[in-house]
């Protein structure tokens, strides 16, 4: 009763909170952020969340939505992919695969909580991104730009980490460039599925063809995941040299985390367009087929596009 009542109360609070622009200063912003990522990743504060009102949740996915530039980005992407984790392709873990054998350092951490997805506020975020197509055109644009950041740098950095470690007194890699290393491979896992959740919950953004945006999102898209399959798939590359070290510190880059939810967006895609097609075969058959084909060349041509034609962006942070 009581219990119930103050967590629900608090997670009003830090709802209304966490992202208003009243609060100049940054270390109440970032502990109002983290106490949120926390909120979501446990089940009772999470079903907190979701008894508020709706005209507040409704608030607050709208500002989780919100393009990535300029605010701490990492956290509130962390947030969405949390509602999701448990939902999507090969992502019901609680730790990865390959790090089972080993004991996890503080198994009470918000990051090591078993997932517990929440399906209303994932109806919040497919209904808003339906609804404003130039806020679903932003947002989706910020999370690619992130993406290919994000792994540009990893890739940057694992260049340098393999050089280091080929050299002949190979006895000294920093250890905070191996963290900042990892945390960039985490980022694009992150950023992988949140672009998995939209496909899923809004497939309509990129392949509604009269949305403006559309055909440019999945083009991107498509180039992106591209980029990322041909620079972990290939036979004796960079990334295997590296994940092979077995460094102190990059424990969590694998090819499994990577492989999975990149292949996640296009089955995602692939699901959500069979169920299209099942709904409106009797009804729409000359129209859908049409739809269809025409979707189809497009993904097949922007999947052709060369990897080295997405510009790299750089950002000063991560976050």
């Amino acid at each position: 009763g009581e219990h119930i009542k103050t967590l629900t109360q608090l997670a009003a609070i830090l709802a209304k909170h966490f992202a208003d622009p009243r609060i100049v200063g940054t270390d109440i912003k970032d502990s109002l952020m983290q106490a949120l990522a926390s909120y979501v990743c446990y089940p009772q504060s999470l079903r907190a969340v979701e008894r508020i009102p709706e005209e507040q949740r409704v608030a607050m996915m709208r500002n989780l939505l919100a393009p990535y530039e300029q605010r701490p980005w990492a956290q509130t992407n962390w947030i969405l992919v949390r509602l999701w984790r448990g939902c999507g392709f090969g992502y019901r873990y609680t730790r990865l695969p390959h790090l089972l054998k080993t004991k996890p350092e503080d198994a009470n951490l918000p990051s090591l909580q078993k997932p517990c997805p929440s399906l209303l506020l994932q109806r919040h975020m497919a209904e808003l991104l339906s609804v404003d197509k130039d806020m679903a055109a932003s947002f989706l644009n910020s999370v690619l730009n992130q993406l290919n950041w994000a792994f540009s740098e990893f890739i940057g950095m694992i260049q340098e980490i393999q050089q280091a470690a080929e050299r002949p007194e190979r006895n000294f890699v920093d250890t905070r460039q191996l963290k900042v290393c990892a945390t960039c491979f985490d980022l694009s896992v992150s950023l992988l599925r949140v672009l998995e959740m939209t496909v899923t919950l809004v497939p309509e953004i990129f392949l509604d063809w009269t949305r403006p945006s559309a055909e440019l999102l999945l083009r991107r898209l498509a180039q992106l995941l591209n980029q990322v399959l041909n620079r972990v798939t290939a036979e004796k590359n960079l990334f295997d040299r590296v994940v092979n070290l077995r460094l102190p510190g990059l424990e969590s880059v694998d090819h499994y985390p990577i492989l999975v939810a990149v292949t996640a967006c296009p089955a995602a895609r692939r699901l959500s367009h069979t169920h299209t097609h099942h709904t409106h075969t009797h009804t729409h058959t000359h129209t859908h087929t049409h739809t269809h084909t025409h979707t189809h060349t497009h993904t097949s041509t922007a999947l052709q596009a060369e990897a080295g034609s997405v510009p790299r962006i750089i950002k000063p942070r991560l976050c």
